[in-house]
C-alpha cells in the first residue's frame, strides 16, 4: 500500500514517516510495516511491526454549548479535536440557531442557569435521548438541574464553594483507568464545587469522588449515569483546563487529561446493546495472553439467565477450527480459550433459548511481543536499579579492577568449607563377609587335620 526509500545519514538517525490510507471500510484493520534487511545488520527481527487501526463508521458531532466564555470549553474541544473521531462545535447558548438532533453529543457547561435557562434545547436533548455531559459551577440553577434525572442531584445549603480534589474511585467498572492516569490524579490542582449535599442515582457511577482537604469523602466529583433510555456524564466542579494546563506541565504533553476526555465520550457515543444475546472480547491480544470472552443472555423481560449452553468456535486464516463451550458464572457465562499464536482469527458464538437461535460473530488478532529484539539498547539505569535493589553494585566498563576490591571489603561474603560424613557398615562389603567365611573354614579344615577335633 505505500512504500519508501529512506537514506541513513548518520550513526543516530530516525525520521518521521506519515502515511495516510483511505478507510475504505469500517471495523479493525491491521497494517503490517516492513524494513529491507541492510548489509551487516545484527537482527532483523526488529524490522517487521504489526498496528492495528480502528476505523469508526463516521465521525461523531459534538456540540458544546456554554453559558458564558470559560477555558473549559477550550481545554474539551482541543482534546477532542485533536482525534478523528470526532468532530467539535462550539456555541454560546444565546447565539446558538441550530438543530441540537444533528448532533451525537451535546456538553453543556453551567447550564441551565439563572439567565439562560435553556429549556427548549434541554428538552430537545431528553426527548431525542441525546448523550449530554453536564459540567457545573457557580452559573447553575441546581433547582432546575435536579428536574434533568442526570443522575446526580445537589442539594444546595449554602452558596459556598470548595475546593475539591479529584479521589480516584479504584471500583469504577465502566471503562478502564490507565496507571499513568490514575498517578495523576493524585496531582491535580482542585476544582469548584458547590456546598451541600449530594444524592447519586442507583443507575449512575462514581469515577472520582471529592477530596476536600486531606479527607477523601464519598461526595461525588465525577458522575456517569446510564438509565433505560439515555446516557449522561455530569462534572460537578469548575477549573477543567486547570487539569489539561497542569498535565502538561507535570509530563509535558496532555496524554493523560486527553485520555479522560476521550473515555467519557467514548461512553457517551457507545451505543446501548438492546440485543437478548450478546458476546464480549477484546480486538487485539498479546501472544501471551489467554483470549477470553465474555457472554450474556437476556430473556424477554432483559433479565439474565445462563440455562442453555452457549458453543463458540474459532477459525484462523488457515480455516483451522477449533470448538469451545462457556463455562457458567453467577447468571453469565466466561470462556477462557487459552493461547494462541500470532495471527488473525474470526469467532462465532451460538445457543438457544426457549426455541430462539441466537449468533453473534466477530474478529480478533493475536499480536507478536517482541520487546527483546526490539530495544537492542542496554538499560544501564535499570541494571543499576535491580543492583541496588539486591543490595549490589554496578561497575563502569572502565573501573573493572574495583570489583576485586569490592568483594575482598565485602564483609558478607566469606571462605566457605563444606565437609561430608560418610560412614560405611564392613558388614555391606561381600568381598569382607567371603573372606571370613574363608578364613573361618580353613581354621576348622586344619584343627580337623591336626587331629584336635
Amino acid at each position: 500500500m505505500y512504500e519508501k526509500d529512506i537514506r541513513i545519514s548518520s550513526n543516530n538517525f530516525s525520521e518521521w514517516v506519515r502515511v495516510n490510507f483511505e478507510a475504505k471500510k469500517s471495523g479493525l484493520q491491521r497494517y503490517r510495516i516492513v524494513l529491507s534487511e541492510v548489509k551487516d545488520e545484527i537482527t532483523q527481527a526488529n524490522n517487521v511491526k504489526d498496528v492495528f487501526i480502528e476505523v469508526i463508521d463516521q465521525r461523531k458531532k459534538v456540540a458544546v454549548i456554554y453559558n458564558s466564555p470559560q477555558p473549559d470549553v477550550a481545554a474539551i474541544a482541543q482534546s477532542l479535536e485533536s482525534s478523528e473521531s470526532y468532530q467539535v462545535e462550539s456555541f454560546s447558548v444565546d447565539k446558538f440557531s441550530g438543530k441540537i438532533e444533528e448532533y451525537d453529543m451535546a456538553v453543556l457547561h453551567q447550564l441551565p442557569s439563572a439567565k439562560h435557562s435553556a429549556g427548549n434545547l434541554i428538552a430537545t436533548i431528553g426527548r431525542m435521548n441525546i448523550p449530554c455531559f453536564y459540567i457545573l459551577g457557580e452559573q447553575v440553577n441546581y433547582t432546575q438541574f435536579n428536574q434533568l434525572n442526570a443522575g446526580v442531584q445537589i442539594l444546595i445549603n449554602r452558596e459556598m464553594l470548595n475546593d475539591a480534589f479529584p479521589a480516584h474511585n479504584q471500583n469504577y467498572a465502566n471503562f478502564t483507568v490507565t496507571a499513568p492516569l490514575q498517578q495523576i490524579f493524585s496531582s491535580l490542582p482542585p476544582v469548584k464545587v458547590p456546598f451541600g449535599n449530594f444524592r447519586v442515582s442507583t443507575s449512575a457511577s462514581v469515577l472520582l469522588y471529592q477530596k476536600i482537604g486531606a479527607v477523601t469523602t464519598n461526595y461525588p466529583l465525577f458522575v456517569f449515569n446510564q438509565d433505560a433510555e439515555n446516557k449522561t456524564v455530569v462534572f460537578l466542579g469548575n477549573g477543567l483546563w486547570r487539569w489539561r494546563l497542569y498535565n502538561f506541565m507535570l509530563e509535558n504533553r496532555h496524554e493523560e487529561f486527553d485520555e479522560l476526555m476521550f473515555k467519557t465520550f467514548q461512553f457517551l457515543s457507545a451505543k446501548k446493546d438492546k440485543s437478548f444475546f450478546r458476546v464480549m472480547g477484546k480486538n487485539v491480544y498479546s501472544e501471551n495472553e489467554n483470549v477470553r470472552f465474555d457472554a450474556e443472555l437476556y430473556n424477554q423481560n432483559y433479565e439474565l439467565v445462563n440455562d442453555p449452553e452457549v458453543m463458540m468456535t474459532i477459525t484462523d486464516k488457515n480455516k483451522k477450527t477449533y470448538f469451545f463451550a462457556f463455562s457458567r458464572s453467577f447468571k453469565t457465562y466466561q470462556l477462557d480459550a487459552g493461547l494462541f499464536p500470532e495471527g488473525d482469527y474470526s469467532w462465532e458464538a451460538k445457543t438457544t433459548y426457549n426455541n430462539e437461535r441466537y449468533a453473534k460473530a466477530g474478529r480478533f488478532s493475536v499480536e507478536k511481543i517482541n520487546i527483546e529484539a526490539t530495544n537492542l539498547v542496554a538499560d544501564y539505569q535499570l541494571m543499576k536499579n535491580l543492583a541496588s535493589l539486591n543490595n549490589g553494585k554496578n561497575f563502569p566498563d572502565d573501573s573493572l579492577s574495583n570489583v576485586y576490591d569490592a568483594i575482598k571489603e565485602n564483609s558478607e561474603i566469606k571462605s566457605v568449607a563444606h565437609y561430608i560424613k560418610q560412614h560405611t557398615s564392613l558388614l555391606d562389603s561381600i568381598w569382607l563377609f567371603a573372606l571370613i567365611i574363608t578364613l573361618l573354614a580353613a581354621e576348622w579344615f586344619f584343627r580337623k587335620w591336626s587331629g584336635a577335633y
